[in-house]
């Protein structure tokens, strides 16, 4: 059935909306990428990813490549939206203005953390987290994945989601540590219990990845593990030794979590369903 002429102008505004703010997203980052190829070496940079006050939980900056990840995978989701009805269903009408609002504190988010502006970026982190988590959520319920799920739309809409919603929490605890921390030369015992408690919640976050539903979440717990190891090759110049490997180890659980949704996701594969709402791997 033909689509009414109203929601059919709507539909076209809400692509267009999408589509705008993803280049305006994808455009701030580029800007701020570009920071890094400082073209009159002996002026220091002073904005941009990998900088900031070094402390327990800064990871390496090689992690903010996740980012060129996350924009290729979003590229699809907007093709995916403009070129199909199912895209059309799961982005424009499921999601509504989640996913142009995710996208405009992304960028808000993005410009704030490269000016090392902590609070600002801090309160940015916890809004991005949220939207990232209402949607994470409405597709997981919504839209659950089965072993007949099209390869269009678990490539194009469920991984760049879980991608992106393991990314915003890895984030949001650099973030909080990063704003309200202390730096390393500065540190005492209670922020070495902060920072150990911050980076076992993240391992503990990765793992929920693979045990909330039977398939896991490959994406998800694979960017945080991906996170934690940042944070373990950059830690040896900050943290105490103990610490150090206490990183590793919880970076190693969070890659156990990877290989259980890998094993998950094959298994479902095979067939059955991925739910939020399953009780002892069935289905209620």
């Amino acid at each position: 059935m033909a689509m009414p002429a109203w929601r059919d102008y709507l539909t076209r505004k809400a692509r267009l909306l999408n589509t705008f703010l993803f280049l305006w997203y994808t455009a701030a980052n580029v800007f701020i990428f570009s920071l890094a190829f400082n073209i009159d070496a002996d002026i220091p940079r002073r904005y941009g990813y990998g900088l900031g006050k070094p402390g327990y939980l800064t990871p390496s900056p090689w992690i903010f490549g996740v980012l060129f990840i996350i924009h290729l995978m979003f590229a699809g989701t907007i093709l995916y939206t403009q070129w199909t009805e199912k895209g059309n269903e799961i982005v424009i009408e499921e999601l509504g203005l989640q996913f142009p609002l995710l996208l405009v504190l992304s960028t808000l988010w993005a410009g704030t953390w490269a000016r090392q502006l902590p609070i600002p970026s801090f309160i940015f982190a916890v809004l991005v987290c949220l939207v990232s988590s209402n949607i994470f959520l409405r597709l997981k319920r919504g839209y659950p994945l089965a072993a007949d799920s099209e390869m269009q739309e678990r490539a194009l809409v469920h991984i760049p989601f879980s991608l992106y919603h393991g990314w915003t929490v890895f984030i949001l605890i650099v973030n909080s540590f990063t704003s309200f921390g202390p730096t390393w030369f500065h540190s005492g015992p209670v922020a070495r219990f902060f920072a150990i408690w911050l980076l076992a919640t993240l391992c503990g976050v990765s793992v929920s990845y693979a045990v909330a539903t039977k398939g896991g979440d490959i994406a998800g717990a694979g960017v945080i593990t991906l996170g934690l190891f940042a944070i373990f090759f950059e830690s040896h110049h900050y943290q105490p030794e103990w610490m150090h490997w206490a990183t590793f180890v919880l970076a190693f659980i969070s890659l156990g979590a990877v290989v259980k949704s890998a094993v998950g996701t094959w298994q479902v594969r095979k067939g059955g369903e991925i739910r939020l709402d399953e009780v002892g791997g069935q289905s209620v």
